[in-house]
């Protein structure tokens, strides 16, 4: 959890970490790329000391009672950043029995909305699903989109000898693998010289994806699947790329469009509400089927992209400043 300690002018206040419960055998900072976060590397804070707490993400061994008897005691404010509600949408698409699932998130739902002072969502689209809940919310509620982590500056130089499409997500049924695969399929025996970069670790229900990978004829020719890969080649893979496609079936936001936009890589992206927010003339659409899908690859692979106008791109440099400003006014 990451904890705020009137983190807003560097000269009298900070930015902390904090934990609410203790978590043996947990070293958040044995992964490299916390090591090296100018929050976490400093020492965890205790709540009693918070000022704000803002919650970046889903917080399932956050201890609600402790910071609810704290919110009694001082004047502590809460800002949660809800992601997406699918666990209550689609409960199968996850790990789990579907109906432990859906009433486990919604009961999480309901106490992070009870605890929380302001609510930030990541996209129109989400805020949209939980008015549909019917629910009664008398917080604010600030839609605040994600954005790329690096915006290439200068004009990409394409290094691709093939046309090549790009997909980078985690392995997991809501992302679309095996549509995007059918429509690969479908192209390869059509004799379209195309290949297919699929980035992403293993996440849940990934047995049957991973299989339909591997059991490819073209697997390590004209499949490739990168299962973990640094920053730096993944970069790699977007220089080499013609297009990056993105079949997700359903978001809360969807960050590979603003990562491969950042990297001035055409995008084809299924046609669902949360991609629509996002309009943009390198972005392309596809409907729902393997084939619309293979339709669309060939007719969009060959589009150049469009230069831009500078700050196009949405960073999460905006999106931290979005948050800058809120805890600003709080």
């Amino acid at each position: 959890h990451r904890g705020l300690v009137k983190s807003l002018d560097p000269a009298t206040e900070s930015l902390h970490g904090f934990s609410s419960v203790d978590l043996p055998g947990e070293n958040y900072l044995e992964s490299p790329y916390l090591a090296t976060d100018p929050v976490l590397s400093k020492p965890l804070v205790a709540i009693a000391d918070l000022d704000i707490a803002l919650l970046l993400d889903l917080n399932l061994a956050l201890s609600f009672r402790d910071l609810l008897l704290l919110k009694k005691q001082k004047s502590l404010s809460v800002v949660s950043v809800i992601h997406d509600i699918t666990p209550i949408l689609n409960p199968e698409w996850l790990a789990g029995e579907p109906a432990l699932v859906k009433k486990y998130f919604r009961d999480y739902l309901q106490k992070t909305i009870a605890l929380s002072d302001h609510i930030i969502l990541c996209s129109n689209k989400v805020k949209q699903d939980i008015q549909n809940l019917g629910w009664k919310i008398d917080k604010p509620v600030h839609v605040f989109q994600l954005g790329a982590t690096r915006v290439l500056e200068n004009s990409r130089e394409r290094v691709d000898d093939i046309p090549t499409v790009i997909y980078v997500s985690t392995i997991e049924p809501r992302k679309g693998h095996l549509d995007l695969l059918e429509a690969f399929e479908i192209l390869r025996k059509q004799g379209m010289e195309i290949r297919l970069e699929i980035v992403g670790r293993p996440g849940w229900k990934f047995h049957g994806i991973v299989e339909r990978i591997t059991s490819n004829p073209d697997y390590g020719t004209y499949l490739l699947w990168h299962s973990n890969m640094s920053d730096e080649g993944v970069a790699e893979l977007y220089n080499r790329a013609s297009l990056s496609v993105i079949p997700s079936y359903d978001e809360g936001f969807g960050l590979g469009i603003e990562e491969a936009l950042a990297r001035q890589v055409v995008v084809l992206a299924r046609k669902i509400p949360v991609f629509l927010e996002r309009p943009n003339p390198n972005i392309f659409y596809f409907d729902s089927s393997a084939q619309d899908l293979a339709d669309a690859i060939q007719s969009t692979i060959g589009k150049e992209w469009i230069p831009l106008k500078e700050n196009s791109i949405r960073t999460m440099g905006d999106f931290a400043e979005d948050i800058h400003g809120l805890l600003t006014s709080i």
